[in-house]
């Protein structure tokens, strides 16, 4: 694997993944995100662009918006690259768009 972002190498580089490639990708994104919530830290911005990699590992990076979790577990606001936010946020933000339409 080379050098750069997973989004850099899939887009402006027109790469292509074997199979033991997606899955070390996998499994080493799950790892950091698995520790990252260990300790607490929601990254709120997992895209291949923030995926660095290199010959023997892949790592999370770009922890610009990334918050500690709130003892109640409650995050605020929506935060992140809206094409890449979870289903489950995507439609509660546009639940919420739609209800305050609604009141106006």
């Amino acid at each position: 694997m080379h050098r750069g972002s997973i989004f850099d190498f899939l887009y402006n580089r027109r790469g292509n993944f074997q199979l033991q490639d997606v899955l070390r990708v996998a499994s080493d994104v799950s790892k950091g995100m698995n520790y990252l919530h260990q300790i607490n830290i929601i990254h709120r911005d997992l895209k291949t662009a923030n995926l660095l990699m290199d010959d023997q590992v892949v790592k999370v990076a770009d922890f610009g918006v990334a918050r500690v979790k709130d003892q109640s577990g409650v995050m605020t606001a929506e935060t992140g690259t809206y094409r890449w936010m979870a289903p489950e946020v995507d439609f509660a933000v546009l639940s919420v768009n739609k209800h305050l339409k609604n009141l106006q």
